[in-house]
């Protein structure tokens, strides 16, 4: 091996790793071990952490060495991750193995009821169950209406909503978590918290990718390209100043989906009232086409104009039919006592569903 300062990962934490790691650290700095194994995970080696593969597409590195006999098939595990082919090297002693199609290996997947049995509980964070139950309802109506499609959260902090996010499409998609990390204090110490939760709770953690940026220094196209396609789901819940929330929407109604969902934290919190600000001035630019509908446990729901009253409606027939819980119970009491007072409930010139 020649110096090169590459950033690397070993893949495989048993022997044969452990004895490639002083060759591979004379050239470049070596971010961590991989293991497939679940005891090996989150603990640390010579020195060093032991990632779960799923939590690679959220780390910075350049080269992935493999120190494992299964050359064949943990390579092929890397591709299906995204890793380009060009980065994916052998440690001494290991001959490469093709690519020979296989048994298909089904990836890790967690439940829905997992999540909201112990994942909802364990994450830290700020989320109120209403919430939860009225995000779930949403994601059911949204299918019939456009196909599953990618999912985004701007600010994740540990995962909470972003897990539960993950379960939303029929299908599981691509799930992209925007965050710079350094609220928390301890930056590694929260980036470990969330790898965690990713992979104990996300539907397909291998789905998610986590960008460890500013959404300030990321643009639409850039989401596009990693998700492929528009969201089905947009969360905002990163910059809570009027400018950084009013720059979060803008990217949240260029990347969704035409009949797709925005959920905006924080409404009403008269705490960081630059959300608020931020989607008045948002509604006030003609060429804004996102409007909200539903106001749920600090969570405003938007959607395009024109898929407003669709969602409208359905909350009130599934509110009406006693299947929405406490929370549809209180959004259609409000309404009915609101209409009974002639006195619309709209806001930013639309009618507004509340849970009050």
């Amino acid at each position: 091996m020649t110096p090169s300062n590459e950033r690397a990962i070993i893949f495989g934490a048993g022997t044969r790793g452990r004895d490639a790691l002083a060759a591979i650290a004379a050239s470049g700095p070596v971010i961590g071990f991989a293991d497939n194994d679940p005891n090996q995970q989150q603990t640390t080696v010579l020195g060093h952490p032991v990632f779960a593969p799923s939590a690679l597409s959220s780390l910075e590195f350049d080269v992935v060495y493999l120190a494992s006999g299964q050359v064949g098939r943990i390579r092929r595990q890397l591709t299906d991750l995204g890793i380009d082919p060009s980065r994916i090297r052998l440690v001494a002693g290991l001959e490469d193995q093709p690519m020979v199609p296989g048994p298909e290996v089904a990836p890790p997947q967690n439940s829905l009821d997992q999540y909201l049995n112990k994942g909802y509980h364990d994450i830290a964070g700020w989320l109120y169950m209403p919430a939860v139950e009225a995000t779930l309802m949403l994601a059911d109506i949204q299918r019939a209406h456009l196909a599953p499609g990618p999912l985004c959260e701007i600010g994740v902090w540990e995962g909470r909503y972003l897990s539960l996010l993950s379960f939303l499409p029929e299908t599981p998609q691509r799930v992209l978590a925007i965050d710079p990390l350094y609220h928390g204090g301890d930056r590694d110490a929260q980036l470990a918290r969330l790898q965690h939760n990713i992979a104990t709770y996300a539907r397909r953690p291998d789905l998610v990718t986590l960008l460890q940026r500013d959404s300030k220094e990321v643009t639409p196209d850039a989401i596009l390209a990693i998700l492929g396609a528009k969201c089905q789901f947009v969360s905002v819940d990163g910059d809570h100043t009027m400018e950084g929330a009013l720059h979060d929407l803008q990217i949240a109604e260029a990347i969704t989906a035409e009949g797709g969902i925005v959920s905006l934290d924080d409404i009403p919190n008269f705490s960081c009232p630059g959300v608020t600000e931020a989607i008045m001035r948002h509604a006030l630019d003609e060429s804004s086409q996102l409007a909200p509908f539903l106001l749920v446990a600090n969570k405003l729901f938007l959607t395009q104009k024109s898929y407003c009253e669709v969602y409208r409606r359905e909350v009130t027939a599934r509110a009406g039919a006693g299947a929405a819980g406490d929370w549809g119970k209180k959004v259609l009491a409000h309404y009915q006592r609101m209409k009974a007072l002639n006195v619309p409930v709209r806001f930013l010139g639309q009618e507004l569903l509340v849970a009050a």
